[in-house]
C-alpha cells in the first residue's frame, strides 16, 4: 500500500496534474493505492486512468512521409484517444478539473513528435514543407491548457521551431549580434501571438533563452519587454529569476545525484564532475526524457562513447526537468548507466 501526500502543484495560478505513479511492481502485479491529504481524489482518478490507458502505446515514424501524412497520423491517434477517454469519463465521471487536464494531456503529449518530425528533418538534410506545428491540431492560445504541463513543453518547442528559426535570428545568432536575433523574434511573437498568458510564457522562454547567450543583451531586453508580460504573477515570478541568475552571472545547478551511487551532491554539479573526473577531457550532454531528439540522439552517443573508450575523456549525460521515475526507465532500457546525473 502506497500513500501519498498532495502532489499537485501550479503555475501562474493554475493548477499543473501530472501522472508520475506507478501501478505496477517490480514483479509486474498490479499494486493497490491508497491515497490521503487534499488531493486524494485527483490522484485515485489519475490512478484509474492510468490503469485504464496502459499498452496503449504509440510512437510515429518520420520516415518518407510529408508533413501533412505525419500530421494526419497524429490527428487520427488523438482522435482514437478521445474516444476512449470518453469512455472514462462516462464510467468514472470524474471531476471538471481532470476532464481538462485529460482532454489536454491527451493532445499535448503527442505534440512533443513534431520536434522529432523536425529532427529527422534536419538528420538527412531535408527542408521542411509546410506547417508542422498546425494550430488547428496544437492550439498554442489555449490559456486553460496549461493544466496540463505538456501543454507547457509544447509552447517552448513552438517558440523554438516558429522564432528561433526564423531567417533574422539565425543570421543574427551567427554574428553573435543577440540584440538584433532576441529582439527580433520578441517583436514577432508580440505581433503574430494572442495577447494572455500562453504568449506571456512564449516571452518568458526567449527571454530566458537568451540569458543562455549573453547576459548584459538579457538585462536589455528585459528591461524593454517584461512589462509585455501580462500576468502579474508570472512577471513577478520572471524578474525574481532573472535578478538571481543575474546576481549568479550563471543559472545555479545544486542538489543533483549520481546514478551509480547513492551520494547527493549539494553545490555546484560541475565541480563535482571536475574533482571526480580530474584531469580528463568531458564530454557532457545535457538532456531530457520528454526531448525526442535527445532520445534518438543516445545510442549514438554511446557508439561515441564505446569509440573513445580507451582515451582520457569521460563521456557525461545530464538529465535535466524530468520524473526520476521516466530518467531511470529510460537508462535501463537503453541499458547504459555510465556517468549519469540527474
Amino acid at each position: 500500500v502506497c500513500s501519498t501526500s498532495d502532489t499537485m502543484v501550479t503555475a501562474c495560478g493554475l493548477p499543473i496534474l501530472t501522472t508520475s505513479m506507478v501501478n505496477t511492481s517490480p514483479s509486474g502485479k498490479t499494486m493497490s493505492y491508497k491515497f490521503s491529504g487534499s488531493s486524494a481524489e485527483i490522484n485515485s482518478i489519475l490512478q484509474k486512468y492510468r490503469s485504464f490507458t496502459e499498452g496503449k502505446n504509440f510512437h510515429p515514424e518520420c520516415e518518407n512521409k510529408s508533413v501533412e501524412q505525419y500530421k494526419a497520423e497524429l490527428s487520427k491517434w488523438i482522435e482514437d484517444r478521445k474516444v476512449s477517454l470518453d469512455s472514462f469519463i462516462s464510467q468514472e465521471n470524474p471531476s471538471k478539473d481532470f476532464i481538462l487536464w485529460a482532454i489536454n494531456d491527451n493532445i499535448y503529449s503527442n505534440a512533443n513528435y513534431l520536434v522529432d518530425y523536425m529532427f529527422y528533418l534536419d538528420m538527412n538534410k531535408r527542408a521542411l514543407k509546410g506547417d508542422l506545428f498546425d494550430k488547428t491540431i496544437f492550439p498554442v492560445d489555449n490559456d486553460p491548457a496549461i493544466i496540463s504541463s505538456h501543454y507547457r513543453v509544447h509552447l517552448n518547442q513552438y517558440v523554438q521551431a516558429n522564432y528561433c528559426r526564423d531567417s533574422v535570428f539565425i543570421i543574427a545568432t551567427k554574428k553573435n549580434d543577440y540584440y538584433t536575433a532576441f529582439n527580433s523574434a520578441i517583436n514577432l511573437i508580440l505581433k503574430s501571438e494572442r495577447s494572455g498568458l500562453s504568449r506571456d510564457i512564449m516571452l518568458c522562454d526567449l527571454l530566458t533563452l537568451c540569458l543562455d547567450k549573453d547576459i548584459e543583451v538579457a538585462k536589455r531586453l528585459k528591461d524593454s519587454y517584461s512589462n509585455q508580460i501580462s500576468d502579474t504573477f508570472l512577471r513577478s515570478e520572471f524578474e525574481d529569476y532573472y535578478l538571481k541568475s543575474i546576481e549568479h552571472n550563471s543559472h545555479p545547478i545544486d542538489f543533483r545525484r549520481h546514478f551509480n551511487e547513492n551520494d547527493t551532491i549539494i553545490g555546484d554539479l560541475f565541480d563535482d564532475m571536475f574533482s571526480r573526473f580530474k584531469g580528463k577531457v568531458l564530454y557532457i550532454d545535457i538532456w531530457a526524457t520528454w526531448c525526442g531528439p535527445c532520445r534518438v540522439e543516445l545510442p549514438y552517443f554511446i557508439k561515441l562513447s564505446e569509440l573513445y573508450k580507451d582515451e582520457d575523456i569521460e563521456f557525461i549525460n545530464i538529465c535535466i526537468d524530468s520524473p526520476r521515475e521516466s530518467w531511470e526507465s529510460f537508462l535501463k532500457t537503453m541499458n547504459y548507466k555510465s556517468n549519469q546525473y540527474y
